[in-house]
Parts: structure tokens; C-alpha cells; sequence
């Protein structure tokens, strides 16, 4: 039996869901990583990148030291130096500080979201005096945020995970948990075998599909139609409940109005989903309670995605499931913490109002940058480019590679070509960290102490060293404290113009426990706490909406112009808008598929990763590749409507309609030469649209675009 020199209870911080992890210890080095069983996070459950961290941990390509440029321009073949994190730390409030001085705060910029410890960089950007935070969450779940926001008074249908071991009804609408969330489908697992139903609308015929009790295969990008559809059902047939939107909702017969624009033949004619179906889900969802909704970027990344997400939220909300064991939770914290959301949230961590308003998309898309609080990231782009409203020149970024993710991603390379100074801080040499003037090597999740597990709702769970970091690599927070330290002793930064007020990452993580009771060492002899949750606390305080109430009809909307009502588009290029286009282009593109290897860009240069998933994958109907001459491992090149195309390796299945085709994103190759690695061979997002975007959110769009697809020759 082999022995270990220690055992360290952590969180994974690899991806969003923080599971609970044993890191087992031999010789200074981490040899291998299991699940904890005592997590009630992941009950013991690990996925593969999780098991396989250490080949990351270890890498030989792994940034391990602070670079600088020293030849070649952004977007040309570099010469990098080693240099000191004195001279790094230096280096970099010189050049911020330069470019503050000539231009003013507001040509700053800081950029995030690739990693999930993000907080202290944001707190970095406006100790600097900037509202602009350049990140993804546009691209990703803001619908849901928004939409969520004005209807109830804070996100509930999505990063919120349910009861599901109460659950007796489980809907999967746009979301493929048993690749992407592997803790949540192992607790779906559970409830099912519990007896709970499981409903997945989603076009493909995925693993979660298969598990189901009913799976709708639903014509992409019509969700907001077959949400409206089922609204006119519940409402007309009287299965909501009566009691909650009596004394808790405000607009519900301007809503019962509206739905009746929705009768079940059209919705049948819009979605592709026959009336039978419809009625089927209705009659579940009216009958078995509690049920919740677990909703992703199926459903938020087209044109119509903030309606459609209320529209969700509306139907799970009438149904009398908000806060109940079981249902759709209303977040909760541990007694007394102080979360990584609070220093993001809360008014004494933020800049005056109005200085948020001057934030890049502020103007355009509201209430992104009200309920976000970020810069809109195509706005972004194009403020570098066009110094629209005004330009963006210098941009401190941690973990994130919007070379890969962004949509029209070679505009997104273009701006960055334009930055005065660009810092970026990584595991790994990216495309993106390509473009710096300096690439700062960052810690992992196990090579720092932390909180974690803190968005579960019923538990929290310690992050700890199970290692000192690899080389000369620092967390990102430890970067922010000394970088802020160094701004204050050069007179750039005064002491009360800073968010950042901790010395210490020891200090930081004792002040967000103290209300608790525990220090952070308490917390790490603990490794975890427990703590019961609460339900219906609208009954105590109400809703965090103007009303008090959930707002089916939206006053924030109403006051800003929008329709207060959900309602349903068609997506922008379709049958129905540009048929002239369908007849040219005439497969239906879903892009940013998730695999299990990866975790968005991350990852492309581990070997197990690459064993497992060598190339970038499409997948195609069977039916289609025989007219299109393709055949299983093909290369082939997808092409949009606007003349760009890019190659990636055909995979035909019966588990996707005609005329559809899902593309894997974030594709690049770190064995290719230097700087682009390949980032525009195979990256689905060189293809996407980044405007026109959803008017209220903001977002571009990735599911729904219309493409053609011809085998690669020679």
C-alpha cells in the first residue's frame, strides 16, 4: 500500500462548482486527487479534469515565472525575458500609472471571468478609479442574470443549485449537465432513482436526454416560444398556484393577456415540438411539485435570450416553486460570510454611481451593467478599436483568453494589437497572453488558501494549500495585494481611494470569516461546516424587485422601454428572416459545445486531454454528411453567412436533427508556432457574430447562426 507524507481537504476551483477534493502529498509534490465523500458538494464524485489536475500542476510548458517582452510587436513572434516580481510589480504601476495620468482612469481597463477567483481583480480596477471590467458574462449566463433580477430580485435559475434530492420534477432546458456539471448530474442521478421525473428540451439527444422521462427535441433557438406556449397552458387551465400569484406577483393578467398570443398550434409550427409534447410538459409541471429548473447557455446565447429567461422564470415562479425544499432556491450564504460576490455587490466596495455609468455599454445595455457589473465585452473590443465612447489603452487581466471565447474573435486579436499596455496572468502561454507586454505565471486552486463551496446551500468548504506554488508562480489575489502595496509607496494610489485593504491573503481570508465565529485556521482544522438551510424568506422581507413582489410585468423594463412582457423573436438569420440566406447557407449552427476534457480554452496541452479528445469535433446528422459527400472523421470546413470559415473533424450521429450541426469552441493548438498557436484554424468563434447583440443583455449571438459545411479537400 503506498504512503503519503499528508492528505489536504480542499475545493477544486477548475471550474465554477468548487467540489470538495482530497489532494494526497508525497515529497513536496501532489501524486494524486480524489473526491471527498463528506462534501455534500460532490459526495465523493471527481471528474476527470479533476483527477488528472496534477499534469497540469506540473506541466513543462507551464508559466512558472514573471515575462516580459522585450522584441516584436503584439501580434508578431516575441522575445521574452525572465524578470523579477519586483521589477514586474514596478514595470506595471509605472505603465498604468503613466497611462492614467496622460488619458485618465477610464483608459483602464481590468478583464476577467476565465478563472473563477476574479473578485480582487475587479477590486484592483477600481482602486485604479476605472468602472470598465472586461469579462464573459455577456457571453454566457447575463440573460439569465438579468432576467432573473427584474422578475424576482436576484439570480435563481442559474449558478444556484437546487435541492434535487427533494426534487419530484426536474426540468433541463438548454443545459447538458452530465458533461458540464458533473456533480449536479450525479445529485439529477440520485433524485431520479428517488423517483423524481426528468424533463431535457434540448435538440440534441445527449446523455442527459436519455436519462429522461421526456425528452423534447425542440428546433434550436425557439425555447422562448415553447415557454410561452407552456405559460398559455398553465394559465388558461388554471395549474398555477392560485395562493402565491394572488399575494406575491404584480402584472399577472397583463401577462394571462399576453400568453394568449401563444396558442399550442402555433408554438407546435414554431418549435418543431408536436402539440401532444406541449400539453405533456404542462400537465407535469401543473401536477408534480416541487420541481425546479436547471436552464444554461442553451437557452442564453441568441438573439431573444433575456425574454425567453423570463419567460422561464415566470413559468417556475407562478408554479409556486420559489424557495421551497426541492424547488428553485433563492440563494444563501453561511452565517456571517462575507462573499466573493459581496466585494463585486456591495455599495461600500464600489465606485460612486456616477462613475459606474460612464462604464463602457452602460449606456446601451442598463441593466447588464447594473445587475453585472461589467463592461459589455463587445463594446470593449470596440472601444480599443474606435475610441467609441472613448478608448480603452491599458488592460490588467487574470485567466481569461478572449482570443479563443470572444465572438469574431480575430477583431478581439486586432484590438489587443491596439493596447498600450497589457498585462495578462495564466497557467499557460495562450493566444491571448501572446499579446502582453507581461505575463504574470498564476497559482492553482491547490497551491493557495481560500473559501470555497461558499454558493452551495448547505455547506462551505476550505480551500488549502496542499502545496507552495510551482516555481515562482503567485494567486491572483496575492498579485493584486502587492501590486496595490507598490501604487500606494509611489504616491499613485491613496489610501483612501483603495478597495483593496488587506495586507495579507492570510488577512483577507480572516476578515471574510470574522462575523462567522472562525478564523480561517479554525476553518482549515474544520475543512468543512454545515448549516441548515432556510426556505421562503419572501415571506419575511418579500422580493428584491421595485414591487416586492416577482414582477411578471416588469417595472424596470417598463421604465427603460422594454417590453415588460416576455415575448419571442426569431433568431436573426433563419428561415423566417433571411430566407434568401437559408437557401446558401442551410444548416442551423449551434456553437460552444462543452466536452469533458476541457474547460473552455483551458487544457489543450495535456497529453491525457488530448488522448481523449485529440481534434476539434463538429457533429452532424448522418443524413446530412451523405448528401454533403462526408463521412465519420472528415475534416470539413464550416462556413458562415459572412464569408469566414474555419476546419474541424466531422462526427456523424443520429442524436442530431437535420439540418443542425453543434461545434465545439475555444479550440486552439499550443503544439503550433507562436503567437496565434492555430487560434483561428478551428476556433467556432471566428465565425460568430459579435453585433448586432440582444438588445437588453447584450449578448452576441452563438446558437442559432446559419452556416454550410463542404468536406475539406487534399
Amino acid at each position: 500500500m503506498e504512503s503519503y507524507d499528508k492528505v489536504v481537504t480542499s475545493c477544486c476551483n477548475g471550474c465554477y462548482f468548487e467540489c470538495g477534493l482530497l489532494a494526497y502529498v508525497k515529497e513536496g509534490k501532489v501524486v494524486k486527487i480524489i473526491g471527498d465523500e463528506k462534501n455534500p458538494m460532490n459526495k465523493g464524485y471527481i471528474c476527470t479534469r479533476g483527477v488528472n489536475y496534477k499534469h497540469l500542476l506540473y506541466h513543462k510548458d507551464r508559466l512558472i515565472y514573471p515575462m516580459m517582452r522585450i522584441t516584436g510587436k503584439k501580434g508578431e513572434k516575441a522575445t521574452w525575458e525572465r524578470i523579477s516580481w519586483d521589477n514586474a510589480l514596478h514595470v506595471i504601476s509605472d505603465r498604468l500609472q503613466e497611462i492614467k495620468k496622460k488619458h485618465g482612469s477610464f483608459s483602464l481597463a481590468v478583464a476577467i471571468d476565465g478563472r473563477p477567483q476574479h473578485w480582487q481583480t475587479i477590486l484592483l480596477g477600481r482602486t485604479l478609479g476605472t468602472p470598465n471590467v472586461w469579462a464573459c458574462t455577456d457571453l454566457c449566463e447575463g440573460p439569465a442574470i438579468v432576467a432573473d433580477h427584474v422578475t424576482v430580485g436576484q439570480l435563481i435559475t442559474q449558478m444556484v443549485e437546487p435541492e434535487y434530492e427533494k426534487s419530484k420534477l426536474i426540468v433541463l432546458w438548454g443545459a447538458n449537465p452530465e458533461v458540464t456539471h458533473g456533480p449536479y448530474w450525479q445529485n439529477i442521478l440520485n433524485a431520479k432513482k428517488a423517483g423524481a421525473k426528468i424533463i431535457t428540451i434540448d435538440p440534441r439527444y445527449t446523455k442527459a436526454a436519455e436519462k429522461s422521462d421526456l425528452w423534447i427535441k425542440i428546433r434550436p433557438t425557439t425555447d422562448g416560444a415553447l415557454a410561452m406556449g407552456l405559460l398559455n397552458i398553465v394559465i388558461s387551465e388554471e395549474l398555477y398556484d392560485k395562493e402565491f400569484v394572488e399575494k406575491w406577483t404584480v402584472g399577472f393578467d397583463k401577462l394571462k393577456e399576453r400568453v394568449q398570443e401563444y396558442p399550442v398550434d402555433l408554438v407546435e409550427r414554431i418549435t418543431g415540438v408536436k402539440k401532444e409534447k406541449i400539453w405533456q410538459i404542462a400537465s407535469m409541471l401543473g401536477s408534480i411539485k416541487p420541481a425546479c429548473l436547471y436552464s444554461r447557455t442553451g437557452v442564453t446565447q441568441k438573439n431573444n435570450a433575456t425574454q425567453t429567461a423570463r419567460a422561464q422564470t415566470i413559468l417556475i415562479s407562478i408554479l409556486g416553486n420559489l424557495d421551497i425544499p426541492g424547488g428553485q432556491p433563492i440563494p444563501k450564504r453561511y452565517p456571517g460570510l462575507v462573499l466573493r460576490g459581496d466585494f463585486v455587490y456591495d455599495p461600500k466596495y464600489r465606485l460612486k454611481p456616477e462613475i459606474e455609468n460612464k462604464r463602457i455599454g452602460a449606456q446601451r445595455y442598463p441593466l447588464a451593467a447594473r445587475y453585472i457589473h461589467v463592461s459589455h465585452n463587445q463594446s470593449v473590443v470596440h472601444s480599443i478599436l474606435y475610441g467609441d465612447p472613448y478608448r480603452i489603452r491599458g488592460v490588467f487581466m487574470t485567466g481569461t483568453n478572449p482570443v479563443l471565447s470572444n465572438p469574431n474573435t480575430r477583431k478581439t486579436w486586432e484590438a489587443l494589437k491596439r493596447l498600450e499596455f497589457f498585462v495578462v496572468s495564466d497557467y499557460f502561454m495562450t493566444p491571448t497572453a501572446e499579446m502582453a507586454d507581461i505575463v504574470l505565471p498564476a497559482a492553482t486552486w491547490i497551491e493557495r488558501n481560500d473559501i470555497g463551496t461558499e454558493y452551495n446551500q448547505k455547506c462551505m468548504g476550505v480551500r488549502q494549500k496542499a502545496i507552495e506554488p510551482v516555481g515562482e508562480c503567485w494567486e491572483d489575489l496575492k498579485m493584486v495585494l502587492e501590486l496595490v502595496k507598490v501604487m500606494k509607496k509611489k504616491g499613485y494610489v491613496r489610501e483612501e481611494e483603495s478597495f483593496v485593504k488587506w495586507d495579507t491573503v492570510e488577512e483577507l481570508n480572516n476578515f471574510r470569516l470574522k462575523d462567522t465565529g472562525m478564523t480561517f485556521n479554525d476553518f482549515k482544522e474544520k475543512g468543512i461546516v454545515f448549516f441548515e438551510p432556510t426556505y421562503k424568506a419572501y415571506e419575511r422581507i418579500g422580493f428584491r424587485t421595485p414591487s416586492g413582489k416577482v414582477e411578471l410585468y416588469s417595472s424596470i423594463f417598463e421604465e427603460l422601454g422594454y417590453d415588460p412582457l416576455p415575448d419571442f423573436q426569431f433568431p436573426l438569420e433563419s428561415p423566417e428572416i433571411t430566407p434568401e440566406l437559408f437557401e446558401k447557407y442551410p444548416i442551423i449552427l449551434l456553437s460552444g459545445v462543452k466536452t469533458r476534457p476541457y474547460w473552455h480554452s483551458d487544457g489543450r496541452q495535456l497529453e491525457w486531454a488530448r488522448r481523449i479528445l485529440p481534434n476539434p469535433e463538429v457533429e452532424i446528422n448522418r443524413k446530412d454528411a451523405e448528401a454533403l459527400g462526408i463521412e465519420d472523421n472528415d475534416w470539413v470546413w464550416i462556413e458562415s453567412t459572412r464569408g469566414r470559415r474555419v476546419k474541424l473533424v466531422a462526427r456523424l450521429s443520429d442524436k442530431i436533427p437535420e439540418g443542425v450541426a453543434s461545434a465545439q469552441h475555444a479550440w486552439w493548438f499550443p503544439e503550433k508556432p507562436a503567437p496565434e498557436h492555430g487560434c483561428f484554424d478551428s476556433n467556432i468563434n471566428v465565425i460568430t457574430i459579435d453585433f448586432p447583440c440582444e438588445p437588453i443583455s447584450g449578448t452576441p449571438t452563438y446558437k442559432g447562426l446559419l452556416c454550410k459545411i463542404t468536406k475539406v479537400e487534399g
